[in-house]
């Protein structure tokens, strides 16, 4: 689930512009993770964005541990462990 989505845009992409999206894990905890994305265009910076998501119980909208396999990937990844 999308806890906050802060995004900057820098300059407009044109249509049939060549874009590459970036992202990385910047904190990553036992429920939350934080990660960065950056759209540039020939290596210019377009937009960036930092999202903030939550592992949740679909039935109790309450927040849950990763999955097993999703956290050790986690763990391998980010750059900065959050309780």
């Amino acid at each position: 689930m999308v806890h906050r989505l802060e995004c900057r845009y820098a300059k407009p992409a044109r249509l049939d512009d060549a874009l590459e999206v970036s992202a990385e894990v910047l904190t990553a905890g036992r429920a939350r993770l934080q990660f960065g994305q950056v759209v540039t265009r020939r290596g210019e910076p377009l937009c960036e964005a930092r999202v903030d998501i939550a592992c949740i119980d679909a039935r109790r909208l309450r927040p849950i541990p990763w999955p097993p396999a999703l956290a050790e990937l986690l763990a391998t990844t980010s750059a900065q462990p959050q309780a």
